[in-house]
């Protein structure tokens, strides 16, 4: 039980720093030019999108009970890899 609360909190926290890189790039969006704004933006919209899959799936996490956090936990992680490899290609992009 600890284990998950101590994972959840970890996964909390992760997602509050993506909250705020996901913030710089959406103020980087506003200075390109008009042309490119478009896909930018929609690309901001895809990551928030993903962030709140996350977040939601971070709240079953902690819900859940002791004999389905371990699947759970497994497809967090799998979410988390694909968030952050977007992330980082957005950082690179912008």
């Amino acid at each position: 039980m600890e284990d998950r609360k101590i994972y959840v909190d970890k996964m909390k926290a992760q997602l509050k720093v993506l909250e705020a890189d996901l913030k710089k790039l959406e103020a980087r969006t506003e200075k390109v030019k008009l042309d490119l704004q478009s896909t930018y933006k929609k690309q901001m919209t895809e990551l928030r999108n993903r962030m709140e899959v996350m977040q939601k799936k971070v709240h079953e996490l902690s819900a859940s009970t002791d004999d389905a956090w371990t699947e759970l936990k497994q497809g967090l992680e799998k979410s988390w890899k694909e968030l952050s490899k977007a992330f980082s290609k957005a950082r690179s992009k912008y």
